[in-house]
Protein backbone atom coordinates (compact mmCIF):
# COMPACT_ATOMS: atom_id res chain seq x y z
CA UNK A 1 0.00 0.00 0.00
CA UNK A 2 2.46 2.27 -1.01
CA UNK A 3 1.88 5.33 -3.53
CA UNK A 4 3.90 6.42 -6.62
CA UNK A 5 5.97 8.89 -5.44
CA UNK A 6 6.55 10.17 -1.90
CA UNK A 7 9.04 12.33 -1.06
CA UNK A 8 10.67 12.43 2.98
CA UNK A 9 12.29 14.64 4.89
CA UNK A 10 13.77 14.07 8.32
CA UNK A 11 15.00 17.05 10.02
CA UNK A 12 16.90 16.30 12.38
CA UNK A 13 16.74 19.22 14.59
CA UNK A 14 13.71 18.98 15.70
CA UNK A 15 13.04 17.68 18.80
CA UNK A 16 9.35 16.19 18.75
CA UNK A 17 9.63 12.87 17.02
CA UNK A 18 6.61 12.76 15.46
CA UNK A 19 7.20 16.22 13.64
CA UNK A 20 10.48 15.24 12.42
CA UNK A 21 9.41 13.34 9.54
CA UNK A 22 8.20 15.88 6.69
CA UNK A 23 6.23 13.95 3.76
CA UNK A 24 4.74 14.92 0.95
CA UNK A 25 2.56 12.00 -1.47
CA UNK A 26 1.80 11.85 -5.17
CA UNK A 27 -0.94 9.67 -6.51
CA UNK A 28 -0.73 9.38 -10.17
CA UNK A 29 -3.89 7.36 -12.56
CA UNK A 30 -4.64 7.37 -16.28
CA UNK A 31 -7.49 10.03 -17.59
CA UNK A 32 -10.31 9.23 -20.33
CA UNK A 33 -11.84 6.76 -21.97
CA UNK A 34 -10.20 2.93 -21.81
CA UNK A 35 -10.51 0.20 -24.28
CA UNK A 36 -11.44 -1.94 -21.43
CA UNK A 37 -14.85 -2.51 -20.53
CA UNK A 38 -13.80 -3.49 -16.77
CA UNK A 39 -11.67 -1.37 -15.91
CA UNK A 40 -12.75 2.90 -16.38
CA UNK A 41 -10.08 5.30 -16.14
CA UNK A 42 -12.10 8.56 -14.55
CA UNK A 43 -13.57 6.30 -11.92
CA UNK A 44 -10.60 4.84 -10.47
CA UNK A 45 -8.67 8.02 -11.22
CA UNK A 46 -11.21 8.76 -7.87
CA UNK A 47 -11.74 4.86 -6.38
CA UNK A 48 -7.95 3.89 -6.41
CA UNK A 49 -6.75 7.45 -6.17
CA UNK A 50 -8.18 10.01 -4.42
CA UNK A 51 -10.11 7.79 -1.81
CA UNK A 52 -6.76 6.70 -1.01
CA UNK A 53 -5.85 10.07 0.79
CA UNK A 54 -8.71 9.68 2.70
CA UNK A 55 -9.71 5.94 3.53
CA UNK A 56 -7.91 4.67 6.82
CA UNK A 57 -7.02 1.33 5.25
CA UNK A 58 -4.73 3.35 2.74
CA UNK A 59 -4.14 6.67 4.81
CA UNK A 60 -1.67 8.17 1.51
CA UNK A 61 -0.33 11.47 3.38
CA UNK A 62 -1.65 10.46 6.85
CA UNK A 63 0.02 13.10 9.02
CA UNK A 64 -0.05 15.70 6.19
CA UNK A 65 -2.35 18.64 5.21
CA UNK A 66 -1.53 18.63 1.42
CA UNK A 67 -0.95 15.98 -0.83
CA UNK A 68 -1.28 15.69 -5.31
CA UNK A 69 -2.49 13.68 -7.73
CA UNK A 70 -1.37 13.65 -11.40
CA UNK A 71 -3.63 12.48 -14.29
CA UNK A 72 -1.98 10.91 -17.13
CA UNK A 73 -5.05 12.38 -20.08
CA UNK A 74 -5.18 9.92 -22.90
CA UNK A 75 -8.32 10.57 -24.38
CA UNK A 76 -11.73 13.25 -24.32
CA UNK A 77 -11.57 16.75 -23.94
CA UNK A 78 -10.95 17.90 -20.28
CA UNK A 79 -14.74 18.65 -19.49
CA UNK A 80 -16.27 15.48 -20.29
CA UNK A 81 -13.12 13.72 -18.02
CA UNK A 82 -14.49 16.73 -15.45
CA UNK A 83 -17.79 15.97 -15.21
CA UNK A 84 -17.02 11.82 -14.86
CA UNK A 85 -14.43 12.62 -11.89
CA UNK A 86 -17.14 15.25 -10.43
CA UNK A 87 -19.72 12.36 -10.47
CA UNK A 88 -17.72 10.04 -8.77
CA UNK A 89 -16.45 12.21 -6.24
CA UNK A 90 -19.73 13.21 -5.51
CA UNK A 91 -20.69 9.76 -5.35
CA UNK A 92 -17.81 9.22 -3.03
CA UNK A 93 -19.33 12.12 -0.70
CA UNK A 94 -15.99 14.02 -1.67
CA UNK A 95 -16.12 17.42 -2.74
CA UNK A 96 -15.72 18.41 -6.57
CA UNK A 97 -12.52 19.61 -8.02
CA UNK A 98 -12.31 23.01 -9.41
CA UNK A 99 -9.77 24.64 -11.95
CA UNK A 100 -6.91 26.27 -10.85
CA UNK A 101 -5.05 27.47 -13.83
CA UNK A 102 -4.03 26.25 -16.54
CA UNK A 103 -0.24 26.38 -18.17
CA UNK A 104 0.68 24.70 -21.69
CA UNK A 105 -0.22 21.45 -21.58
CA UNK A 106 -1.17 21.17 -18.10
CA UNK A 107 -4.52 21.99 -15.99
CA UNK A 108 -4.30 22.60 -12.42
CA UNK A 109 -7.21 21.82 -10.07
CA UNK A 110 -7.59 21.41 -6.46
CA UNK A 111 -9.93 20.69 -3.47
CA UNK A 112 -9.92 20.51 0.30
CA UNK A 113 -11.76 17.48 1.81
CA UNK A 114 -11.88 16.35 5.81
CA UNK A 115 -10.30 12.66 6.62
CA UNK A 116 -10.36 10.73 10.09
CA UNK A 117 -7.14 11.31 10.59
CA UNK A 118 -5.48 13.93 13.00
CA UNK A 119 -4.45 16.18 10.19
CA UNK A 120 -7.61 17.37 8.68
CA UNK A 121 -8.78 19.08 6.33
CA UNK A 122 -6.27 18.18 3.98
CA UNK A 123 -5.82 19.97 0.44
CA UNK A 124 -4.87 18.10 -2.87
CA UNK A 125 -3.66 19.26 -5.76
CA UNK A 126 -4.50 17.95 -8.91
CA UNK A 127 -2.44 17.99 -12.60
CA UNK A 128 -3.48 16.84 -15.33
CA UNK A 129 -0.83 16.27 -18.08
CA UNK A 130 -2.63 16.12 -21.81
CA UNK A 131 -0.74 13.16 -23.18
CA UNK A 132 -3.24 13.55 -26.40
Amino acid sequence: KRPDFQWIYLDRYESDPHRSSKQFVVECKRLGKSARTDWVLNSNYVNHGVCRFRDEKWAYGKRFSGGAMVGYWQSMNVNEILNEVCVELRHNSLPEIALNGKHDSVSKFEHTFERPFQTSPFRLRHLWVDLR
